[in-house]
């Protein structure tokens, strides 16, 4: 409705509009006197001198630097944690990295702005924890955990599965948090709170492996039935299903270039995967009857299987089109091939085995025979490289974590502590701790220079299945 020349538009405010959009009502004429429509205009309401006052500006400052990082405009009573979730937001950290300090006093995320003493312009100092700070564990009691590595506390339990969480991992911003349960979800929750974001429903199939891509806004997830999918991490809509294998998939990852996903099948083949209309580029024959495992350089450039037999394989992707060419095959092991990881740079590749033994092999040099780490007395369940690629380190069922030399299989260390079968190993970004999982219901940080076991994560109540460090 356009109004007549003159006429004035008659306008409302109420608490649901922002008294920056009135609303506009009608016109109603207001008598035969006037030739056209009168109408009132309402006057959006006043801000009263107690509202003007309660709001504040604070300056938040690098506390290590002193360079200024964002100002935030708040009111007296919105809590410390609202202000903190503005600096994560401003500077692109996780909201549990940042510390706040006033006056050289650390602010408590539950006090209100007026109650931490805060007024306006006033300077707040933030701490950033640094990479590897949290460490997330998942277990088979149906939760998953957020711990602070510094003293061991647990910050968060991401509760809400039926049954075990086979694994749990970090979107890349540390943000967010995705599980895979066999109750036939995968959840993604939000660190910050340990909300539950979205549900991704595997159709009563028991969803096995679920993890982020590389931008951290899609989340690929193996539903233990023949097929894949990718869902939209922001709000859990599934974009793809990736369909091609003749049994049970038992795991999907992105590639690191975040294009392609690679996934492993009791078929006895991996696939590789575009991730953008879920078309299967190549299929890749697993020696065995299944493919036990499929584990990628950091670059995404070479990929290690196994199946069901004592050998490994070395795929590199050097065609033009992108595809894996098989350039190794790992044989030495008497025992089925457990687990594996490849150096950062590439030119390592560790292989764990039932025949209590760990071996590691030179990818870049041919007839290069492997160096066997011997020591173990029962299968050896995990292993990991050092940032570095100087060390190794191993978990076992006899309960014990080694470290080793990469170079010449001297052991290092012997981690001595769980009272069960270790389950995963992983070093932090800078190499000086250790994250062990067990199945005697906890995890464990160690010293990696000297051994000493610094934290026992205690709470969960099974076995631990999986243990990493946050981005």
């Amino acid at each position: 409705m356009v109004p007549h020349k003159g006429a004035m538009l008659f306008f409302a405010w109420d608490d649901t509009f922002p008294v920056s959009e009135p609303l506009l009502l009608s016109t109603v004429p207001q008598g035969l006197d006037h030739s056209h429509a009168v109408v009132s205009v309402a006057v959006p309401p006043q801000k009263t001198q107690l509202e003007e006052e309660s709001r504040l500006t604070v300056v938040v400052r690098s506390a290590l630097t002193n360079n200024h990082l964002v100002e935030v405009e708040l009111l007296a009573s919105d809590s410390v944690a609202h202000l903190k979730r503005d600096v994560a937001k401003a500077t692109g950290t996780s909201f549990l990295q940042v510390q706040l300090f006033h006056e050289s006093l650390k602010l408590s995320d539950t006090d209100t702005v007026a109650s931490a003493g805060l007024s306006n312009g006033c300077p707040v100092c933030a701490l950033f924890s640094t990479a590897g700070s949290l460490a997330l564990t998942a277990s088979a009691d149906g939760t998953a955990k957020l711990w602070r590595v510094s003293d061991g506390m647990c910050l968060r339990t991401f509760q809400g599965h039926a049954y075990q969480v086979m694994s749990a991992s970090f979107s890349p911003d540390g943000a967010s948090v995705v599980t895979a349960s066999l109750d036939g979800t995968a959840r993604v929750w939000h660190v910050e709170d340990g909300v539950c974001a979205h549900t991704l429903d595997g159709r009563d199939y028991q969803v096995v492996s679920a993890g982020f891509s590389p931008n951290g806004k899609a989340v690929v997830t193996a539903p233990l039935d023949e097929t894949a999918k990718i869902w939209c991490a922001k709000d859990g809509v599934c974009l793809r299903t990736l369909v091609g294998h003749r049994d049970v998939v038992l795991s999907a990852k992105f590639l690191p270039d975040g294009t392609s996903v690679v996934t492993r099948s009791v078929d006895g083949t991996a696939k590789l995967w575009r991730a953008e209309d879920a078309t299967c580029v190549q299929t890749l024959q697993c020696s065995g009857s299944e493919a036990r495992l499929v584990v990628f350089s950091v670059d995404g450039v070479m990929l290690l299987t196994t199946g069901c037999n004592h050998t490994a394989r070395v795929w590199n992707r050097s065609a033009p089109d992108g595809s894996f060419a098989l350039v190794q095959v790992l044989q030495g092991h008497s025992g089925e091939v457990t687990a594996g990881a490849f150096s950062p740079d590439g030119s390592m590749v560790v292989t764990t085995s039932a025949d209590n033994t760990a071996r590691i092999w030179q990818t870049l040099e041919e007839g290069a025979g492997p160096v066997v780490l011997r020591g173990h007395s029962a299968e050896v369940t995990a292993a990991a490289f050092a940032p570095d690629g100087g060390m190794v380190a191993s978990g076992s069922a006899d309960g014990t974590a080694r470290l080793w030399c990469a170079k010449d299989g001297a052991c290092l260390r012997m981690l001595r502590g769980h009272r069960s079968e270790v389950s995963s190993v992983a070093f932090s970004p800078d190499g000086s701790l250790l994250l062990s999982a067990s199945k005697d219901h906890t995890a464990c940080l160690w010293h990696t220079d000297d051994g000493e076991r610094v934290q026992t994560l205690q709470g969960h109540g099974d076995s631990v299945l999986s243990a990493v460090f946050s981005p």
